[in-house]
């Protein structure tokens, strides 16, 4: 239960030994973490993240799915001080507004998102 996030066992309501051999918890009620949706709050989708650079290589199917191409994706990075593809372990973009996320594996994150598109 401690893996599951329970580590005090007054926190669960049952916990639920599954078919496959795994514990499912269900939480009491009053520890249940707040969502927008106990809020009645509206909340707007994101996107989908698609992965268009993968440890230096570019995902040419995926800039496909989003209607762009390696020149598109080349340039984008070229604005984030990205001149070298090996340097990136990941990037992806998001299909809705086509904001671009940028993972060089060494902790740096830079996101950027493109004007009118």
């Amino acid at each position: 239960m401690r893996s599951g996030g329970y580590p005090d066992i007054r926190d669960v309501e049952y916990a639920i030994l599954e078919p496959t051999g795994e514990i499912s918890i269900l939480p009491k009620p009053d520890v249940i973490a707040v969502t927008p949706r106990h809020l009645n709050l509206q909340v707007e989708y994101e996107g989908l993240p698609i992965a268009v650079v993968i440890e230096g290589k570019i995902q040419q199917h995926n800039l496909k799915l989003i209607n762009k191409d390696e020149r598109w994706l080349r340039e984008q990075l070229q604005s984030l001080g990205v001149t070298d593809l090996s340097r990136v372990f990941y990037a992806s973009v998001r299909d809705t507004d086509h904001s671009l996320t940028v993972d060089t594996g060494e902790g740096d994150v830079s996101d950027f998102r493109p004007a009118g598109d």
